[in-house]
């Protein structure tokens, strides 16, 4: 239950009424499971003073939907640059200059491992991304005239995607050493520059017990959070009656 002291000031309810309103458009074969006006109304969205939504559902499904709406309800910019770049599409709107980025992620093959991998998801699993990806489908339905830059849709698969662009992309491959040259499809491509830039890095410090107030040894890490680009985070609060 939300606490007593939580002052509700905005209270989105995705309603029958709202469902009859709405009509989605027709769910790609990955979601075919999924009817989106039945997950509306399970879920009531709730936000508190600061703008963070409390998603209140009658099952994971639902509320996975409702997290989904209430992403793209705060962001949807957020939402489709993430999903453009982790499927390789970012020189679609934003030119040569980002050819290299989606030639890394061919490379890597990340489109192709997202659907397999979303293939191999148990029922259980299957479900949360279905729902997720079908309240963001459900609000670009409900909001036809908001801006977008190239998505009509989102395929359930775009959040495995994400995950392997955070990771692999952003992550593991400038880690390893790797530099651009390295990843190029044919030689005829020219070399690319290096892209480990030097301010680059990770922050941890460590405190001996002898030097601790406490007696005890104390770590730390910088949370490693950047306030811009595809490693934001989102904050919001799920609640399922499923548990």
């Amino acid at each position: 239950m939300v606490s007593s002291s939580l002052r509700l000031i905005v209270s989105t309810r995705l309603s029958a009424a709202a469902a009859l309103l709405l009509v989605p458009a027709p769910l790609s074969r990955a979601q075919a499971p999924i009817q989106a006006p039945v997950l509306a109304r399970q879920v009531t969205i709730y936000r508190d003073n600061y703008g963070v939504p409390h998603v209140f559902g009658k099952t994971d499904a639902a509320t996975a939907f409702g997290f989904g709406y209430a992403q793209a309800e705060d962001n949807f910019a957020r939402l489709e640059d993430n999903f453009i770049r982790a499927t390789g599409r970012r020189a679609e709107v934003e030119g040569e200059a980002a050819v290299r980025e989606d030639r890394m992620n061919r490379v890597l093959e990340i489109p192709r491992l997202a659907r397999e991998e979303f293939a191999r998801l148990d029922p259980r699993m299957r479900a949360l991304v279905d729902g997720f990806t079908a309240g963001i489908n459900y609000w670009i339905e409900k909001h036809p005239a908001a801006p977008r830059r190239l998505l009509a849709r989102v395929e359930p698969w775009y959040p495995l995607a994400f995950i392997r662009y955070n990771y692999f992309q952003n992550g593991f491959v400038y880690a390893s050493g790797l530099r651009g040259s390295d990843m190029t499809l044919s030689s005829a491509t020219p070399p690319a520059e290096d892209e480990l830039r030097r301010e680059n890095g990770s922050n941890g410090w460590v405190v001996g017990p002898s030097r601790s107030a406490s007696g005890h040894a104390l770590l730390f890490i910088n949370p490693h959070l950047p306030f811009f680009g595809p490693g934001q985070v989102y904050e919001g609060h799920v609640h399922s009656d499923e548990g």
